[in-house]
């Protein structure tokens, strides 16, 4: 999705194929950030509980954790690899 006049990407609906199928339909809210491994580093030091360690995906790093109230987000990094940083 993209907003009027513009040409980068705001909000995208995907199918991961990893989700075994017997998995109930959900939603996952991915916040875009610079670099997904320090975001995940500052997370940490915070106290936030990660449930999926940053890996790459065709979209960016990714990451999924839970924050302290319980909502569980996705943060990915837009634009940047590991592979980008090596």
């Amino acid at each position: 999705m993209t907003l009027p006049d513009q040409e980068d990407s705001i909000a995208g609906i995907h199918q991961d194929p990893g989700v075994p199928t017997a998995m109930a339909p959900h939603w996952l809210a991915r916040f875009a950030v610079a670099d997904c491994d320090a975001s995940i580093a500052q997370a940490k030091d915070l106290g936030v509980q990660i449930l999926m360690e940053p890996m790459e995906s065709e979209f960016g790093r990714m990451s999924v954790v839970a924050a302290p109230q319980g909502e569980i987000l996705g943060i990915i990094g837009i634009g940047s690899s590991q592979e980008e940083s090596a």
